[in-house]
């Protein structure tokens, strides 16, 4: 009898949360799903919205890169919460 997942290889989730400072915060995240393919499971009235990466490896930082690509002053544009 085979235990419960056993051979199966779990992944790691981490939510990560972005809130627009400014006009241009959603339009870097706009960019940032077109360029992932990543879409938030949640957005909220003030337009923050919520993302889940999984992979051992990823953490809330995840995005950076990709944001950093986009436009190097996107702190300027968004919060991490």
């Amino acid at each position: 009898m085979t235990s419960p997942g056993r051979g199966i290889r779990s992944r790691t989730m981490t939510e990560v949360r972005f809130e627009p400072l400014t006009d241009r915060g959603p339009e870097l995240l706009d960019a940032l799903e077109e360029r992932t393919g990543v879409l938030p499971f949640k957005t909220d009235a003030a337009g923050a919205r919520t993302y889940w990466l999984s992979g051992d490896e990823v953490g809330s930082d995840g995005f950076d890169p990709v944001l950093d690509k986009i436009d190097p002053d996107w702190h300027e544009h968004l919060t991490r919460t």
